[in-house]
């Protein structure tokens, strides 16, 4: 279904916002099966790594073509 998705300019959004921080854990990434598929992806570090401050990080494909 993702790649049917991605060939059809759908937007495929991945919200890890608690458990995206565990991918940085090799033993994790194994989870992370089909996130090549997606046009963005984002996390929050502060919900699991104890930083006392709003942190956000967010990944994006090349988006001219879904602009166009």
């Amino acid at each position: 279904m993702l790649k049917q998705g991605a060939s059809e300019g759908i937007w495929l959004h991945i919200d890890a916002a608690y458990a995206g921080t565990a991918f940085i854990c090799p033993e994790y990434r194994k989870y992370m099966g089909g996130v090549e598929h997606a046009q963005s992806f984002a996390f929050n570090p502060s919900k699991w790594m104890m930083v006392h401050f709003d942190c956000s990080a967010m990944w994006f494909v090349v988006i001219i073509n879904y602009l166009l």
